[in-house]
């Protein structure tokens, strides 16, 4: 999913030119034939383009036009509004993969909020299960116990699996903390990935019955913002592990000091793991300039999806449920992931 974050619109940028280059930064880094889910969740739902058009409409008519597989997300009436959902329908209308449909924390710890919530909205937007994905986005769950978080997915699925089969179902959420502040300036701090532990609980428990898939926020914080002004963003480094997240933070000028530090620690798999390990490898030994944040951001990015990717596939192989899903066994090519992604910030479009 791409998260289109809210716009600081100034020097007389406008709404459209924002929305223009997310659709092109999307399409630059998708594959045309894979289908992607896009989303406006952190948009105020009062904008609207110089046509007066919903900018979750813009955006998809942008990336359609460009021949990206776009599916347009939306959340219930409660938290998007009518308008948003009307549009959304007429989206579907106009093409083919279907809609997501994201799912509130506060609506899945309510299971006749979810089930009143969930009806109206598949009546809103006229549209069956087999052609919607929900997504069960808990955000952030770093203070969450694994067992309470699958306790309440569980409830919520039972109450879901009352209108039908969903053509997919994704278990979401993050231990990342949206920020790091100075307190975390030279130490090294660790959370253990909560998201992954309840999702590895669920589906043990439901034994193939009802396939759930994985999700995360990569390493971004769910509520991070943007910050409005310029800002002197200090080093960072967001490692994950089997079971953590590990986190550094530094200096700005010290970001290379940060590299030798994560290269020296026992969490390090290796500089030919991910084209982000390769690159903090050449950057601790003075082989590579440290970049910017966009830079560290891609480097913990590609190590992160490279790990979970094939975690989660061997989790299922484990509980042999792989083959239930349409998909091919995950192949490591960390060459390819500085195509994939490049230099811009995931999330970002």
């Amino acid at each position: 999913m791409f998260d289109i974050p809210a716009p600081a619109l100034n020097s007389g940028k406008t709404l459209d030119a924002y929305l223009v280059e997310r659709a092109q930064g999307i399409h630059g880094c998708w594959g045309r034939d894979r289908p992607v889910y896009v989303d406006v969740h952190d948009l105020d739902p009062t904008l609207r383009t110089t046509a007066g058009a919903q900018p979750i409409a813009f955006v998809l008519d942008q990336l359609r036009q460009r021949g990206s597989r776009a599916v347009p997300t939306t959340g219930t009436i409660d938290d998007r509004g009518i308008d948003y959902v009307r549009a959304v329908k007429l989206l579907l209308a106009q093409y083919p993969d279907g809609v997501c449909i994201r799912l509130a924390k506060d609506e899945l710890l309510d299971p006749g909020q979810l089930l009143s919530a969930l009806a109206t909205v598949l009546d809103a937007l006229a549209s069956q299960p087999a052609y919607v994905d929900l997504i069960l986005d808990y955000r952030y769950v770093g203070r969450d116990r694994p067992e309470a978080l699958r306790a309440s997915a569980r409830e919520a699925l039972n109450t879901i699996a009352r209108f039908g089969q969903f053509r997919n179902i994704v278990l979401a959420g993050t231990s990342i903390p949206d920020r790091l502040g100075k307190h975390d300036i030279g130490k090294v701090r660790r959370e253990t990935r909560v998201e992954l532990d309840a999702w590895r609980q669920l589906t043990a428990m439901l034994a193939g019955s009802m396939l759930i898939s994985a999700g995360d926020y990569g390493i971004v914080g769910a509520h991070y913002a943007t910050p409005s002004g310029v800002v002197t963003v200090p080093s960072r480094s967001r490692y994950t592990t089997e079971t953590e997240h590990v986190f550094r933070r530094a200096k700005r000028s010290a970001h290379a000091e940060t590299c030798k530090q994560v290269v020296a620690s026992q969490d390090f798999l290796g500089d030919a793991y991910s084209a982000g390990d390769h690159r903090m490898s050449f950057v601790a030994r003075g082989l590579a300039k440290p970049g910017a944040p966009a830079n560290w951001i891609t480097d913990d990015t590609t190590h992160h999806i490279e790990l979970v990717s094939a975690q989660v596939w061997d989790i299922l192989v484990a509980q042999g449920t792989a083959n239930q899903f349409n998909l091919a066994p995950p192949v490591r090519r960390p060459w390819l992931q500085t195509d994939l992604i490049g230099d811009s910030v995931p999330g970002g479009g």
